[in-house]
């Protein structure tokens, strides 16, 4: 994962933190094991363990953030500024994966989508123009999806409600060609 990658997901999740009183805690550093297909979450900001998912204290409502696919990002050729800079769209799509109990998730859902569209990531540098678009909402996510292993985790917690969003994050990435190649160590 490159560190723009890791800067704009990892703001994703601090914004859902700070403005979704429903989801107080995610997950930004998750992936799906593709042998067993079990999902592993950890947050960016830490040096915690790498959890099972859903063999987690949930300790309430949470959420987690994953690639859709592993880590496959597309990108779009933009107009060029000068002889040695080119300007690429880099656009990936999360799936955002929220769990919790006691209230409506369609409610939750709207209340949830309002919060990832209000998402701002200041630029930084190399990258601007980062923009978050909705892809699409899935209500009762555990019950048609067994990839993210939810039947397992309602077998034992059936009040446990479930949506995902699939969000597209787009954003305007610069390239140096006459930049020196990293060191290797």
């Amino acid at each position: 994962m490159t560190s723009e990658t890791i800067h704009i997901i990892s703001s994703i999740r601090q914004h859902i933190e700070q403005n979704n009183v429903i989801f107080p805690s995610g997950y930004d550093f998750c992936f799906r094991e593709p042998d067993t297909g079990y999902i592993y979450l950890r947050r960016m900001d830490d040096n915690s363990e790498l959890v099972r998912f859903p063999n987690i204290d949930t300790n309430g409502n949470f959420f987690y953030l994953r690639y859709e696919e592993l880590e496959k990002s597309t990108f779009r050729p933009l107009p060029r500024f000068g002889s040695c800079q080119e300007r690429f769209e880099q656009s990936f799509t999360l799936r955002g994966v929220f769990v919790f109990t006691g209230n409506n998730q369609y409610e939750v859902g709207d209340y949830t989508l309002n919060t990832i569209m209000g998402t701002y990531i200041p630029d930084f540098p190399q990258v601007d123009t980062i923009k978050v678009d909705l892809a699409s909402i899935q209500y009762d996510y555990f019950n048609f999806n067994d990839e993210d292993t939810g039947n397992e985790l309602r077998s034992y917690m059936p009040e446990l409600q479930s949506f995902a969003i699939d969000i597209n994050v787009i954003f305007a990435r610069e390239f140096s060609e006459c930049r020196n190649p990293p060191e290797l160590i």
